[in-house]
């Protein structure tokens, strides 16, 4: 396939040969707010530029400003884009939505410690593990209605997320099981070799990702609002 039929197929692969082309290839993908500061700034300096050298053409302006698919690209990288936003935490949580969110994971604890409350053993463990999730999801609301700056309030939005608490409420009962004797470090050290283990660490990874990438995003709206 030759450069000019994909241009054909792709418009948007054909270089932008106006300014307003090239500023809309430029801010591809970034909020509406963003993209507004982003053309309001070129747009100044084109004026600035034109008003010192009135000769120049927009072919030589474009010229200069290069190409529009790697300002894209950089402009993606400092300025929030529609994906960003997607990941950024609500700016209300309420009481019953914040006891709602703890209610999947206490709902599958209990369906995983049900034969041990039969036959009357680990009471104390899942207690505390409830008891954990509750007041995660409590401190979780207390906290997010309150005004924090966009890293913050992405950060404890989830560090208090439900799957951070059952990885929690799972870390306190395997404290407490050695603590007892119920669980030695040997058998600790072979359940690493158990498919469980892994699904563990691969929520754990995957809700340090999550956090990374909304405290990412806080960042940048955090710079753009300043």
């Amino acid at each position: 396939m030759t450069g000019e039929l994909r241009s054909l197929l792709s418009p948007r692969l054909q270089p932008p040969r106006t300014v307003a082309e090239w500023l809309e290839v430029a801010t591809d993908g970034l909020t509406s707010e963003a993209a507004r500061r982003v053309r309001h700034d070129y747009l100044n300096h084109l004026q600035d530029t034109l008003a010192g050298q009135p000769d120049l053409t927009h072919t030589d302006i474009l010229r200069r400003w290069g190409s529009a698919h790697t300002a894209n690209r950089e402009l993606r990288r400092t300025h929030l884009t529609v994906r960003d936003a997607s990941r950024l935490p609500p700016r209300h949580l309420s009481l019953g939505g914040s006891l709602w969110s703890a209610s999947a994971p206490i709902a599958g604890l209990t369906v995983a410690a049900l034969p041990d409350l039969r036959r009357g053993e680990a009471v104390t463990p899942f207690l505390l593990s409830v008891g954990i999730l509750t007041a995660l999801a409590l401190l979780r609301w207390w906290v997010l209605s309150r005004p924090l700056p966009p890293t913050r309030r992405a950060a404890a939005y989830w560090l208090t997320e439900p799957l951070g608490g059952a990885l929690m409420a799972g870390l306190v009962a395997a404290l407490w099981f050695l603590h007892t004797g119920t669980l030695t470090p040997d058998r600790l050290i072979a359940w690493t070799r158990e498919p469980a283990f892994w699904v563990a660490l691969s929520c754990l990874s995957f809700h340090i990702w999550r956090l990374s990438l909304a405290v990412n995003a806080s960042r940048k709206l955090g710079a753009e609002t300043a």
